[in-house]
């Protein structure tokens, strides 16, 4: 079976419809860029408030870096992410945990500017769903393939 994603711009992205009904987060498109270079699946603080996710109630887990600068994650249990297959049949993963990822710096040209990046689909994710991204630039071509 085949996820396809876009590439655009030069970054491989994926938009399924994201859903934590815990957390009372109602269905909804969100676009994640794919990252082989990201250990986890990021959900960027501009898109967890876009969402609606209630950060006060979830757990802090670790402190990491992206870009030089410092992130606090906290983990976003049981979300599920629905994509469609090249048949458009619908595929539905169920993520045991994803990362909310906000930033540890205060100012509000901190703040604007990691609200401003994107989400991310990490080596995590495609590990857990047993996915091989395949990707050809030159085709303008990049889709998950998933093992059977």
């Amino acid at each position: 079976m085949q996820i396809p994603l876009q590439f655009s711009n030069e970054r491989i992205i994926a938009v399924p419809i994201i859903w934590a009904k815990k957390y009372r987060i109602a269905p909804k498109p969100q676009r994640f860029i794919v990252d082989t270079g990201s250990p986890y699946t990021l959900l960027m603080q501009g898109d967890a408030a876009r969402l609606g996710v209630p950060l006060n109630s979830l757990k802090y887990s670790k402190t990491t870096r992206l870009g030089g600068t410092k992130y606090n994650l906290f983990e976003l249990s049981n979300v599920q992410l629905n994509f469609r297959d090249e048949k458009e049949s619908l595929f539905v993963m169920h993520l045991e945990k994803i990362y909310i990822a906000q930033t540890t710096r205060v100012t509000d040209d901190a703040k604007r500017e990691a609200d401003s990046l994107p989400s991310i689909l990490g080596i995590d994710l495609m590990t857990s769903q047993k996915l091989t991204l395949v990707f050809s630039p030159h085709k303008n071509e990049a889709y998950f393939q998933k093992e059977v």
